[in-house]
Order: structure tokens, then C-alpha cells, then sequence
């Protein structure tokens, strides 16, 4: 792609990323864009209508069919995601479970991905959808293709980061997506305390693999993901430090509830014993395999070093910009755009007889309050 076609793809580019890179995290990506494509209507030339005889064939516009299908993959994907499910504050019969973590769900999932591309070629009739249909349509294609082309290097996306993880994002969701509304609210909360070793035990499981793979994340981080971690088991109930967060969460949210002295009571040590039980456990076994992984990280500065990392790299910069472009060309560009907007600058400042460097003309556009309208209704 040459220059000038990637400054005209950029409007269409950043439109793309907006309604389809909603996640880094490439299966929830997934879910948040599945929702975008719901908005399709019935074509207007393909308009449905009732049979009006036993002879009568039903005509269903190609946007009907693509609705239909959306919305069943959407379901199917949710009920396999209780993390998901709370996430859009809906509560059944998972809502005391946590996500398949494992290799193994990874790998349903894509075959998944694949079978739905098969059955939606075979399905919608692309050339009779509405203008609004393609678009649902092709994002639909864009993102489970791109699913799969990371498919190959979901072995290389960190399992322990300081930033980001999913053992890291189990308290978050506790803390601030479970809702504690009744009794059976916090039952599933002490569900989700206990299922969580099952949980850990899968993420351990795959960052030990990654660690045998030689892939690791960079030195510097171990010390803070295992600060993090240590404060997921310290404070009350496990020792006499200050209440420990998810616990305080916990308790917050049942004595909310305003229930019987013994029922609350009752609730409480449960989920004591599932913080000091499964809770506890899991984030041992985690923690153990993040120790063995800071062990072998020595010298790592990036993902390049690893094995495939070259490659692991080049999908990284696909993923992230959906431009075919090299590493050095997008830093060329960077280059040269820097250097385009700065002749800009320089050419307004001269315009206004701005007399300066750089940094004092933004100083000066940030604090004249000539720059600015002013806080009047006329200004408003």
C-alpha cells in the first residue's frame, strides 16, 4: 500500500476500529462487535410477507437471514461466557461460574469461528442485502477472520502481565460487575470465590506451557504482577492486616441486603471458608507458575525474542492497524507525518506573527484566553 492510499484509508480505517476493536482481548472483541451487527433491517427490495394461502412460499429478505443468523451465534457465544453475561447485567443459571480458560475452549472456539463463515456463505445471499446488511455482513467476516488469524499465536499473548490478564481481571469483575440483589446473588458470589481455582488452575496450566515455550513476559513485570497477586490473598480472613478488598466487596454487598441476623451471619463464613478454599488455592497455584516463568525471563525486552516472535509481531501490527504495512514503513510514516503537522504549525504561527518555539506556541494555545470563547450564555 503506497502512502497516499493509506491517507485515504484512514477515514475508513478508524470508522472500522471504532465499531470492531472494541476489546484488545480478541474473544471478548468478538461478543462487542457480534452486538453492533444487530441494527440490519429487512431490505427494501427483499421485504418479508405472510403467506396468504396453504400453497403460498414466505419470502425472507436476505437481512432477515442474516439476523437471524447473527443472533444465533450471539446466543450461542454468551451462554458459553458467564463472564460476559454479567458483564451485560444478566443473570441465569451460570452466573455463579467463570469462563472455560483452557487451550481447549481456545480451540473450540475457533473451530467454531470457521463452521460459522461456512454456514453464513451458505446462508445470506450477500448480493441481496441492504447496503446496511453488507456492512453487518463484512464486519461479521473481518472479525471472525481475524479470530482465526490469531488463532496461531494466542499461545504468545501473555497469560501474566502487569497490565492485563484474566487472573487479575477476576477480582475486578467480582468488585465491580456482580450484582448482589438477593440471596441468590451472593450464593453465586460465593459460587464464583470457590470456582475460581478451577479457573486459575487452567491459567496456570497455560502459563506454564507458554513458560516451556520460552515465551515470557518482559523481568521488570514479574515483581508487580506478584505484589498483585499477594494482595488477592492477604488481609482478612487470611491474616490481621486491613479487611482484604474482594472480601469488604463481599460483605458490603450482603449486609446491603438487609437480612435476618443468622442469614447473614451464615453467608459471610461461607465466604470466608471460599476465599480461605478455592479463592486461595487458585491464586497459589498461579502464583507458583508466575515465579517459575520470572525465573526464565532474563533478558526478554520484547515479544521479537521469542520463538515465532518475528512473525507473532507482524499480526500484532496487522491486528492493530488492519493496514498491510511493515514495522519500519509505520515509522517512516510516523516520521513524516510528524514532520508534515509540525510545517503546518510553523506556517500558522507565521500567519499570526506568533514569535516562539514549539512548546511556547502550545503554551500559548492552551492559556491566551483569546483562544477561547468565553464561559457566557453568548459564548455557549
Amino acid at each position: 500500500m503506497s502512502e497516499s492510499d493509506f491517507r485515504e484509508s484512514l477515514p475508513r480505517t478508524i470508522e472500522l476500529e471504532s465499531a470492531i476493536l472494541i476489546s484488545a482481548r480478541w474473544t471478548r472483541a468478538f461478543f462487542f462487535s457480534t452486538i453492533f451487527l444487530f441494527g440490519c433491517g429487512a431490505s427494501d427490495q427483499e421485504a418479508a410477507g405472510p403467506a396468504t394461502g396453504p400453497t403460498d412460499t414466505v419470502v425472507v429478505s436476505a437481512d432477515a437471514q442474516l439476523d437471524v443468523f447473527l443472533e444465533e451465534v450471539f446466543q450461542r457465544e454468551l451462554a458459553l461466557s458467564p463472564i460476559f453475561e454479567t458483564r451485560l447485567g444478566i443473570r441465569t443459571e451460570r452466573y455463579g461460574q467463570w469462563d472455560d480458560f483452557s487451550d481447549a475452549a481456545a480451540i473450540a472456539r475457533n473451530e467454531r469461528r470457521g463452521d460459522d463463515l461456512e454456514r453464513l456463505a451458505g446462508t445470506v445471499d450477500y448480493a441481496r442485502l441492504s447496503d446496511a446488511g453488507k456492512i453487518s455482513y463484512d464486519i461479521f467476516v473481518y472479525q471472525a477472520e481475524q479470530s482465526m488469524r490469531n488463532f496461531e499465536f494466542r499461545k504468545h499473548i501473555y497469560v501474566a502481565h502487569h497490565l492485563d490478564g484474566d487472573a487479575l481481571d477476576l477480582p475486578v469483575i467480582l468488585q465491580n460487575q456482580h450484582r448482589v440483589d438477593e440471596v441468590s446473588d451472593a450464593e453465586a458470589y460465593i459460587s464464583r470465590l470457590t470456582n475460581a481455582e478451577t479457573a486459575l488452575k487452567q491459567l496456570a496450566a497455560r502459563l506454564a506451557e507458554q513458560t516451556s515455550m520460552g515465551i515470557h513476559s518482559p523481568e521488570f513485570s514479574y515483581p508487580r504482577i506478584l505484589s498483585d497477586l499477594d494482595n488477592l490473598v492477604s488481609g482478612s480472613p487470611f491474616d490481621d492486616d486491613d479487611e482484604n478488598s474482594v472480601y469488604s466487596d463481599f460483605r458490603g454487598k450482603v449486609e446491603k441486603l438487609d437480612l435476618d441476623d443468622e442469614v447473614t451471619r451464615d453467608l459471610l463464613t461461607r465466604g470466608i471458608a471460599a476465599m480461605k478454599g478455592g479463592w486461595q488455592r487458585g491464586y497459589a497455584a498461579f502464583r507458583a507458575e508466575v515465579e517459575r516463568a520470572q525465573g526464565r525471563a532474563e533478558g526478554n525486552d520484547g515479544v521479537w525474542e521469542h520463538v515465532n516472535g518475528d512473525a507473532y509481531y507482524a499480526n500484532r501490527i496487522t491486528y492493530y492497524t488492519t493496514l498491510d504495512l511493515e514495522a519500519d514503513a509505520i515509522h517512516e510514516l510516523g516520521l513524516s507525518e510528524v514532520a508534515r503537522i509540525q510545517r503546518e504549525i510553523a506556517t500558522i504561527q507565521g500567519e499570526i506573527g506568533f514569535e516562539g518555539e514549539l512548546v511556547d506556541f502550545f503554551e500559548f494555545i492552551r492559556n491566551d484566553p483569546n483562544n477561547y470563547f468565553p464561559n457566557t450564555d453568548e459564548g455557549r
